[in-house]
């Protein structure tokens, strides 16, 4: 009841005057009845009648249970002997308008007075007011962030010299390892040793000055540590704290700072020059220049200068010329590598270059290596070898013109010598000769003959080894063997399994086998010799061992030249010849060539 209703401490007196009582009630704005201790209506003012829909005098004499649910006169009962003399409230919802009604009551001494209030639009408020407070908290809980309230706490000078928790989300909770309801709980607690931490200052800072602020920091809760991106604003004598957990965030920096600072190392470390090109286009889009966002120090020193800003067309015009720049261009559109050898001869520079580029983004990265000595060493190497070629040349020509020289030899003073004995004897052969004499002059005569045949026949078989072309290569060196062997020299051969070989190989190998058989005969005064054809993975290896004299290979004579015709042959085929000799242990030559030779040098 508000402080202007009337106090109905007589209600015997008001009974005696209910013109005057009457008056008093209906000026009131709340409904308002007052019963007797039987709880029987003696008076109703205005309002009460637009409550129970009846006429003030129509209610005198009726009791409440008649007016209003019985379950609702119980409670008022009930509550009144609770209060015992004493003002008591009671809420109760009418389902018959579905309406809210606050009751309220006090006892005099013969009577009740009660004041009846429609507070259904609070109670309706009231449950939009808890149901936007739920949703708020739910809200609240949901958000990942960490949202927290926290109040002031001062000492008696005014110093803040805490903070206490009024309110903190799930996500916060759960963030820093909140057990139960945390409302109360100083921040010093959820965070222990706050004043000493860096972050205390800032939030002094806030709650004084009223600035908002937002700083990255970190911190432990228990075993492990989170790093967050915090914002503090104040609220109040207090602030809010809402932050976000960017642990992954912050490993992930960590993770490609050190990756950078390893590329920049590795980038940085390279002997190479290295530049990264951003493209340069146009309206249309079509690349018309490259610019240098990123170069090492061997790339500004081969530059001699900063590159970093530098463009490609601005700077080195002439790499359109030598085709670089085109070829950046197609390296970005469609992303196949540059690799470019040219030599640069613009903008102070006259050197070999090699230009290697690889699509990165809208440009490229690229190395640059300034190949001039290698040119130079190539072109040398190119020198040689044609030296050494035309070395080799007039060696095997040299070799050549040795073996028409032996053939000639051997035509004239052996086929040419047979010949001719044999035409002296045949001019002996007179019809009038004894039959005696011209038998012996007509056999000594064939003799001759047959020698000379038998030397033109080894003269051919020299020139042209029908043998090789007709049974292979391996009978062909068994032949050479058993050609050479004497009643001095026993001369065997051993051959392995071959693989398929071209004519030309069987060929070089056949002359090199003739020819180290014609030195074991003529230098070696052996006994005993072998030779041996071996067929080890892609190699070929011919050997011949003898028993003979020997000699010191580091002190060749003049008889040593066709052993260094035979080695310059080897060469030509790509291969190795080795020589192991002594006076006590006689000679070993290896031949060792590769199978794929080319025998050009036959």
């Amino acid at each position: 009841m508000s402080n202007n209703s009337p106090t109905f401490s007589e209600p015997n007196r008001l009974a005696s005057v209910p013109g005057g009582a009457q008056a008093v009630l209906h000026c009131l704005p709340g409904a308002v009845v007052v019963i007797n201790q039987n709880w029987v209506v003696q008076l109703a003012n205005a309002a009460a009648e637009q409550l129970f829909d009846r006429s003030s005098t129509g209610m005198v004499g009726l009791s409440l249970v008649a007016m209003l649910p019985e379950e609702l006169v119980k409670k008022l009962r009930q509550a009144q002997i609770e209060a015992a003399g004493k003002f008591f409230t009671l809420e109760h919802y009418n389902d018959g308008p579905h309406k809210w009604l606050c009751w309220k009551g006090v006892s005099l001494q013969e009577c009740v007075v009660l004041t009846v209030e429609d507070i259904s639009a609070y109670k309706q408020a009231g449950q939009v007011f808890r149901q936007t407070h739920q949703q708020l908290e739910a809200i609240f809980d949901a958000i990942p962030a960490q949202l927290g309230y926290y109040e002031a706490v001062r000492d008696a000078q005014g110093r803040l010299i805490d903070l206490r928790s009024m309110a903190v989300n799930q996500a916060s909770s759960t963030k820093m390892l909140l057990v139960g309801d945390s409302a109360g709980q100083l921040m010093s607690t959820q965070v222990p040793g706050l004043r000493e931490l860096p972050v205390w200052q800032t939030i002094q800072q806030v709650i004084e000055t009223g600035e908002t602020q937002q700083l990255e920091l970190q911190h432990t809760f228990g075993d492990h540590t989170v790093w967050f991106d915090v914002c503090y604003s104040r609220f109040g004598d207090g602030l809010i704290n809402a932050s976000i957990d960017i642990t992954a965030r912050k490993v992930l920096e960590d993770e490609l700072r050190a990756g950078k600072a390893m590329l920049q190392a590795v980038f940085d470390s390279s002997t190479l020059a290295l530049h990264v090109l951003r493209s340069i286009r146009d309206a249309e889009g079509r690349i018309v220049d490259f610019e240098v966002i990123l170069a090492n120090k061997p790339a500004e020193i081969e530059a001699g200068g900063p590159l970093v800003g530098k463009r490609m067309l601005v700077d080195w015009p002439h790499s359109r010329k030598v085709g670089l720049f085109d070829g950046i261009v197609r390296t970005v559109e469609t992303g196949q590598a540059l690799d470019l050898e040219h030599y640069y001869d613009g903008e102070g520079m006259q050197d070999w270059y090699r230009w290697t580029a690889v699509k990165l983004g809208d440009g490229v990265a690229s190395t640059v290596e300034n190949i001039t000595a290698r040119q130079q060493a190539t072109a040398e190497q190119l020198r040689r070898e044609r030296v050494q070629q035309q070395e080799l040349a007039n060696a095997v020509l040299e070799a050549q013109e040795t073996e028409r020289r032996r053939i000639a030899e051997s035509l004239h003073n052996g086929l040419g010598q047979q010949l001719y004995a044999a035409q002296l004897h045949l001019h002996q052969l007179m019809p009038t000769a004894p039959p005696a004499a011209f038998a012996e002059s007509m056999r000594q005569t064939q003799v001759l003959l047959q020698n000379a045949i038998r030397q033109a026949r080894t003269l051919s078989h020299q020139l042209m080894p029908t043998v090789l072309e007709d049974f292979g290569l391996t009978v062909a060196l068994r032949d050479i063997s058993q050609n050479f062997t004497t009643p001095q020299l026993r001369f065997t051969t051993e051959v392995e399994t071959l693989p398929e070989l071209p004519p030309t190989l069987q060929l070089a190998l056949y002359r090199m086998a003739q020819e180290l058989a014609n030195n074991v005969v003529k230098h070696a005064s052996a006994t005993d010799a072998v030779m041996q054809l071996r067929a080890p993975d892609g190699w070929l290896e011919l050997e011949v061992k003898d028993n003979g004299l020997g000699f010191d290979p580091a002190q060749r004579s003049r008889e040593g030249l066709g052993l260094q015709l035979l080695t310059d042959r080897v060469q030509l085929l790509g291969g190795q010849l080795t020589v192991i000799s002594s006076p006590e242990s006689g000679t070993q030559v290896q031949i060792r060539i590769p199978r794929q030779a080319h025998t050009a040098a036959r």
